[in-house]
């Protein structure tokens, strides 16, 4: 078995999304393309292979200030960490020894000097233990997935939560009409007059990455946004 820490250019960035495709713990925010579009050249990644390929992988993006080096989950990602190849076994025990060493050897190729790491994991990650062992701190917090893949407008409002469908109620009875946009410059424009108001909802200096991430919806096709129009 082999575990690298690669470099952007030095990844093969088919294998890393053949991986991601088929795990359990993969998702749009670990496809190579979706990195490139918020990260362009700057994150790299932890990968563990052996004679049957690519076996694991952990993304990284590290910075730095005032001396101190650091690796946190960028803006606009919902889930982090370590995805596992698909793979089958014989029974539980052999499953999660095989989790054990793929988690201890990404765990263990963690730059040394970085002294904050602060990723959210994917509900699907099931073995933190060897992260524990080294004494990183672990927070278990719940979240949901909603796979709107089949889903047309109606069905998808259907699971939002009730907070949610009230807001977009009352924004509707007060002339606000909700729309299906791909444009960076109307979600750009409506945070802008937030901020007039006095209601940061992102931070100005994120707005290039939001720009690069909608060339990225709208050339994938993987999401979408509404924008609230009066």
């Amino acid at each position: 078995m082999k575990t690298s820490i690669l470099q952007n250019n030095d990844i093969n960035k088919t294998e890393w999304d053949k991986l991601v495709h088929g795990s359990a713990q993969g998702s749009v925010f670990l496809e190579s393309s979706f990195l490139d579009a918020i990260l362009p050249g700057e994150w790299g990644g932890i990968i563990v292979e052996d004679k049957e390929g690519w076996q694991a992988l952990m993304p990284i993006n590290t910075k730095s200030k005032w001396g101190i080096h650091y690796a946190l989950q960028p803006f606009f990602t919902k889930y982090w960490g370590i995805a596992f190849a698909k793979k089958e076994f014989k029974n539980i025990h052999g499953q999660f020894s095989w989790k054990k060493k793929m988690v201890a050897a990404i765990s263990g190729l963690i730059p040394s000097n970085i002294q904050s790491i602060e990723y959210n994991f994917h509900p699907a990650f099931d073995y933190p233990l060897p992260f524990f062992w080294k004494n990183y701190t672990i927070q278990t917090k719940y979240t949901s997935i909603l796979r709107v893949a089949e889903m047309d407008e109606q069905a998808i409002f259907k699971n939002y939560t009730d907070s949610l469908k009230n807001s977009i109620r009352t924004a509707e009875k007060n002339n606000i009409t909700i729309i299906k946009d791909s444009s960076a410059e109307s979600l750009l424009f409506i945070l802008s007059e937030n901020i007039k108001s006095g209601k940061e909802i992102i931070d100005p200096k994120q707005y290039p990455k939001w720009k690069d991430l909608f060339k990225w919806v709208k050339k994938t096709g993987e999401w979408f946004f509404f924008n609230g129009c009066r």
